[in-house]
C-alpha cells in the first residue's frame, strides 16, 4: 500500500483512496502496517482524543495515526 508519514492523521478518505506501491498489483485494499524505522518490530497502539496511534515498539516513533469516526 501507499506509504504514509507517521505524523499524518489518516482518515476514511485517505485510507480508502490508498493504492499499492507495486506496479500492476491488483490487491484488494488490504494493508500491512509497520514502522518505517524498525520494520520487523511490533507496534504499540493507543487511543488519544479520537485518534488511534500506532508507534514503533523499539524506538517509539509514530508509524500511523488513524482518525476514528464518531
Amino acid at each position: 500500500m501507499s506509504k504514509f508519514r507517521g505524523s499524518e492523521i489518516l482518515t476514511q478518505l485517505t485510507l480508502g483512496s490508498a493504492t499499492c506501491d507495486e506496479p500492476g498489483c491488483g490487491c484488494s485494499g488490504r494493508m500491512y502496517l509497520h514502522s518505517a524505522c524498525h520494520q520487523d518490530v511490533p507496534m504499540w497502539a493507543s487511543y488519544e482524543n479520537g485518534v488511534l496511534v500506532l508507534e514503533c515498539a523499539e524506538c517509539g516513533k509514530p508509524a500511523a495515526k488513524i482518525a476514528v469516526a464518531p
